[in-house]
């Protein structure tokens, strides 16, 4: 990954230049810690993970000012770097003094007293530099002489910080195959997206959203299987009454087998005696016949009931959904806020 760097310069008090663009190549380890202080808000330039990047960033941005600033001739950066002439009577005085490095760098040691008191700078050719004649120079990079080198991270936008998030929450396996409630919509995330529930399921916010339902646990359903097969009854065994009378209503059921089967009404007694001793998983026998009617259901997934048939959600938004923004209209904004709470939005049957 890019990062993406600005930098200006201060040449004074009241002189600096516009942010200027850069880029930095940024390791693994850095990306992950860029894209989670991004999530989180948290100020880019002060992640520790991130200052080994900034340093280089800082390297190289010196050295490109440093060899623009040469090849513009611009005088501090000459001066910095030793790029400019010596100044003539600074050389004189040095030979007139016979000053040993000089009367060696101008071919002077065997010259005689007379030749080097005519000797003149100034009727050289050419001067000498500054990085050339002084003895093991060290050239100074102007930004630490009194200029100044703002090196920061351009802060991601909104949309971006959106991508490392679906691009986190993918990649967690905690998050995998859950679904997620905001109001008005449903929605999941998979492959770096997010897919919001469709129309289709006439899940609108004016209709209102179906109930979700998941299967029954692991103890429910064993527990049903055991009854079913101990009293010899299927998982259909409540279906007539509730089509009849369009639910399951405990107070009414015994009338109702009365009047329809009386061997039904013999096994619906015995359900609710296992049921009524509190040895079951069940509180009640609405809480058993719900749980029968979903006894196909998996316990792990959710679904809702459409026409008197259950739909696993998660596959249907998949299915049919629609990109992040078509159901719901959340800003950038809040969406990041839904993120950093993404455990607050889970759906659970």
């Amino acid at each position: 990954m890019i990062g993406e760097i600005r930098y200006g310069v201060t040449f004074g008090k009241c002189d600096s230049s516009d942010w200027i663009d850069w880029e930095i190549d940024l390791t693994d380890e850095e990306v992950a810690a860029f894209k989670k202080a991004a999530m989180m808000g948290e100020d880019l330039d002060s992640v520790p993970e991130l200052q080994d990047a900034l340093q280089r960033a800082y390297k190289e941005i010196e050295e490109a000012e440093i060899s623009m600033g040469i090849d513009n001739g611009d005088e501090y950066v000459l001066e910095c770097q030793g790029e400019i002439e010596m100044d003539p009577d600074e050389l004189n005085d040095l030979v007139h003094d016979r000053d040993p490095h000089a009367l060696e760098f101008f071919g002077l040691t065997e010259a005689s007293g007379e030749e080097l008191e005519e000797w003149d700078a100034n009727d050289l050719d050419e001067l000498p530099k500054i990085c050339d004649f002084v003895e093991d120079f060290e050239p100074e990079s102007p930004y630490d002489a009194g200029w100044t080198l703002n090196v920061e991270f351009v802060e991601p936008t909104e949309e971006e910080i959106i991508e490392y998030w679906l691009e986190y929450l993918s990649e967690d396996e905690k998050y995998n195959g859950k679904i997620f409630y905001i109001p008005g919509a449903y929605f999941t995330i998979a492959n770096s997206s997010l897919w919001e529930i469709s129309s289709d399921v006439c899940c609108t916010p004016k209709g209102g959203f179906p109930d979700i339902f998941s299967g029954p646990t692991a103890e429910e359903s064993a527990c049903l299987k055991q009854m079913m097969e101990e009293l010899d009854f299927e998982e259909d065994f409540f279906a007539e009454m509730i089509d009849d009378c369009g639910d399951f209503y405990d107070e009414d059921a015994e009338e109702y087998f009365e009047e329809t089967d009386e061997d039904a009404l013999k096994i619906y007694r015995k359900i609710k005696k296992k049921v009524e001793s509190g040895k079951t998983p069940f509180a009640s026998m609405d809480d058993f016949v719900f749980a029968l009617t979903r006894i196909d259901l998996e316990p792990d997934c959710l679904y809702y009931e459409w026409e008197g048939e259950f739909f696993d959600l998660h596959d249907n938004i998949c299915e049919t959904g629609e990109e992040r923004g078509s159901y719901e209209n959340l800003s950038d904004d809040e969406w990041i806020k839904i993120f950093k709470n993404i455990d607050e939005h889970i759906v659970k049957g």
